[in-house]
């Protein structure tokens, strides 16, 4: 059933956090320590915000289908009253868009404290963390791309779903690498060496600029068919 009800995703995203309030603390309690280790001026690094949201939100990604895997818990998960659409959207919304803003502010308020600290004990300037930088919200983007396939593997494989997927994307990289050499030594047989390397990496522009494009919604339709289809087993 597709349905949609913002009061029901809303109890669903506060009972996930509950759920997983344990893996949460632990995440935040690592986050909380690398930041009060890294110099102050790496706090207004968009950089540094792009590594943490990577593999944080990976790290994340990785359980947030726990429940829907373990077989004492699925069947109490996948019977609360909302609908798979929502329980998509649940799992999207923590692990993606709030996780991300939620990194953001905190990344904001360490900026802050640092320019505060500094000016008033070290009396040296440095660069708050900028939030209207272009690079960053690329960085986001892209995240949000990535992040649908590790969540798609999350979805389907129950145990060490971030080792699995990589090495899934690995074998899936070196077919279609495969493939494109294929295709341009077929499309131009008579092409020097130089001529066909040139030719593929023009075909992989196009895989690459396709990829950021078609790949999150296919993820994320997978991901809701694979729950959709762990509720009638």
């Amino acid at each position: 059933m597709v349905t949609l009800n913002f009061n029901r995703l809303y109890q669903l995203i506060k009972i996930d956090i509950v759920t997983n309030k344990k893996n949460m603390l632990v995440t935040s309690a690592a986050f909380i320590v690398i930041l009060a280790l890294l110099p102050f001026h790496f706090s207004g690094s968009a950089d540094a915000y792009s590594w943490m949201l990577y593999i944080g939100g990976f790290m994340i990604t990785n359980r947030a289908f726990n429940e829907m895997h373990d077989h004492r818990k699925a069947c109490a998960y996948l019977t609360l009253p909302c609908s798979n659409l929502e329980r998509f959207l649940s799992k999207f919304l923590l692990t993606t868009v709030i996780f991300a803003i939620v990194l953001l502010v905190v990344f904001y308020a360490c900026s802050m404290l640092s320019v505060i600290t500094n000016t008033l004990f070290f009396h040296h300037a440095i660069n708050i963390f900028d939030l209207t930088s272009i690079g960053l919200w690329i960085g986001i983007g892209k995240y949000i791309v990535l992040q649908s396939i590790f969540l798609l593997g999350a979805a389907y494989f129950q145990k060490h779903s971030i080792t699995k997927t990589t090495l899934a994307l690995g074998c899936l990289f070196i077919v279609l690498a495969i493939l494109l050499f294929l295709f341009s030594w077929v499309t131009c047989p008579s092409c020097s060496q130089s001529g066909l390397f040139d030719l593929i990496s023009k075909s992989f522009n196009g895989v690459y600029f396709i990829f950021w494009i078609v790949v999150a919604p296919i993820c994320w339709l997978i991901t809701y068919v694979r729950i959709a289809e762990s509720e009638i087993k």
